[in-house]
């Protein structure tokens, strides 16, 4: 399997509340309405920034950083070959350019960030639909330190997660690969993405909380690693809520 995290920037002339609306009731319904089927998808979650009294908090936290992203459309296909293969039909391209006119409904398209990942789970857990997440993303000079990182933050991960409930925790590392350009070009998006992104789901909201204000625990130290491995030290973190409108567990499960 492959992994698809486009990261969206809103229109400017758009709340928040209007983008996640139109995102949620209208564009997620118009793909699912035979689109997501021609071109693939296996999966398709919808996470949604989410702006709570813990987003300055969480700022403070991580330091210096871009803007969070209002939301990251993420996709899940069989393989690269797949995404290449059905994009390159009449029909595909057709779905496509569907999708595309109406993303222009909300999203300032040339900047924002489509990329494939390799996706590792790290800590197996459940996470349904409604949860609550926090998404911490960097990148690096050299591409290649993400899987080093990565190691970095596992190693912190299975060490403390008990004591700070983390119910599950995803790494995404960037790719290179042909198939970025199929995702790109037709909407002139430059951004490249991040070079790695980590997903954490937590028990409850209260946990995610006590995470976010701790001091000494686990989030400064994967904070500190993730800088430590950036050029120039920023660490992108936001806190999102899940949307689930394809699920494919068993599809996960089986290629795994």
């Amino acid at each position: 399997m492959i992994k698809m995290n486009f990261c969206m920037r809103k229109r400017p002339d758009r709340s928040l509340d209007q983008f996640s609306n139109y995102w949620r009731e209208k564009h997620g319904p118009f793909a699912m309405s035979g689109r997501t089927s021609r071109l693939g998808m296996r999966r398709y979650v919808q996470t949604h920034l989410v702006m709570t009294p813990l987003a300055s908090a969480l700022a403070d936290l991580v330091g210096p950083s871009s803007a969070p992203y209002e939301g990251i459309c993420q996709l899940w296909f069989d393989s690269e070959d797949a995404v290449l293969e059905t994009r390159s039909t009449a029909d595909g391209a057709a779905a496509t350019q569907d999708l595309i006119e109406d993303e222009r409904n909300f999203l300032d398209l040339p900047n924002c960030a489509a990329r494939f990942y390799r996706e590792e789970d790290c800590i197996h857990g459940a996470a349904g639909s409604g949860s609550h997440k926090l998404v911490l993303a960097t990148s690096f000079e050299d591409a290649g330190d993400a899987t080093r990182v990565g190691r970095d933050v596992a190693a912190l991960l299975t060490s403390e997660a008990a004591a700070s409930d983390v119910t599950k925790a995803v790494h995404n590392f960037g790719l290179d690969t042909p198939a970025n350009d199929m995702l790109r070009k037709p909407r002139c998006t430059s951004e490249h993405g991040f070079d790695y992104i980590l997903e954490l789901w937590f028990a409850d909201y209260a946990s995610l909380t006590a995470a976010v204000l701790s001091t000494d625990g686990m989030l400064p130290r994967i904070v500190s690693a993730l800088r430590n491995g950036d050029a120039d030290g920023q660490v992108s973190a936001w806190i999102a809520a899940e949307r689930v409108m394809i699920n494919g567990e068993e599809i996960l499960a089986a290629a795994a």
